[in-house]
């Protein structure tokens, strides 16, 4: 896919062209609860590792707006960035403060040149090109800056669970919206070559509720007993991440001093 693709891919009203994204998240009550169980804590860590706690917080590809909500509740000037129109509709209608807009070569600076802080969750795995991608928004951020950055990761249970399960594999690693896995070697490669630096990176996942429920759908089993096992989802994935074989990564990175 070229960068033109992408941007018809989440921009287009064409119900041809999208997902089950939007149902997912221009859901009211899966909004909420994704801002209690996964916006908020995840800028409470984030917060935990800032050395500023207030301050312009831009979230590019921001969706519905859950991190936006999240940061401004913990006190950040926050806004989005969302190119998919159904979803920015639907996170003005929750009075967040979403701008329909595909960040390029010709706005970056207007957006991020003031900025503190500046989020990509889940976003470059959707890029066609990552580095060129990341360059665009650190040459154009103030020294200092920080920028947040959320990723599929490899090596991971998951990356096995998409070549174990190849036909039924729905996250990850999946062609047209995901394009890019990351190890932590690859992404300190990128950061350097765009004079950033990872000070924090938290690894997570959730590959033992993938692994379970592709395996499901190749065999016939009693919902009770999926259920039973899925309930154990938390304890069998936290040794997972023990293990560093989870699927996701969030790196809280700084730009370099000009010069340096």
């Amino acid at each position: 896919m070229n960068s033109e693709d992408v941007y018809s891919l989440y921009s287009s009203d064409d119900p041809e062209k999208k997902s089950l994204q939007d149902k997912i998240y221009c859901d009211i009550d899966n909004y909420k609860k994704r801002i209690e169980t996964i916006g908020l804590p995840k800028i409470d860590f984030i917060n935990c590792y800032l050395p500023i706690k207030k301050g312009k917080w831009l979230d590019i590809g921001c969706g519905a707006g859950e991190m936006v909500y999240a940061a401004t509740l913990r006190g950040w000037e926050a806004w989005g960035l969302e190119s998919d129109p159904k979803e920015v509709a639907f996170a003005r209608k929750q009075n967040i403060p979403v701008i329909q807009e595909y960040l390029d070569p010709k706005n970056v600076s207007e957006y991020v040149t003031d900025c503190d802080v500046i989020s990509l969750i889940n976003i470059l795995e959707h890029i066609n090109d990552p580095f060129v991608f990341l360059n665009m928004i650190s040459k154009n951020m103030k020294d200092n800056a920080f920028i947040i950055i959320e990723i599929p990761r490899h090596p991971s249970l998951s990356s096995f669970v998409n070549l174990a399960f190849p036909s039924i594999a729905s996250r990850h690693i999946y062609p047209p919206e995901h394009l890019h896995i990351f190890s932590e070697k690859s992404i300190e490669i990128v950061l350097e070559k765009c004079s950033m630096s990872a000070e924090v990176i938290w690894l997570f996942g959730q590959d033992f509720s993938d692994f379970i429920l592709c395996a499901a759908q190749n065999a016939s089993i009693d919902n009770n007993l999926l259920y039973h096992i899925l309930s154990k989802s938390n304890l069998i994935q936290k040794e997972i991440d023990n293990m560093s074989l989870c699927d996701t990564m969030i790196l809280i990175c700084r730009k370099k001093k000009t010069g340096v």
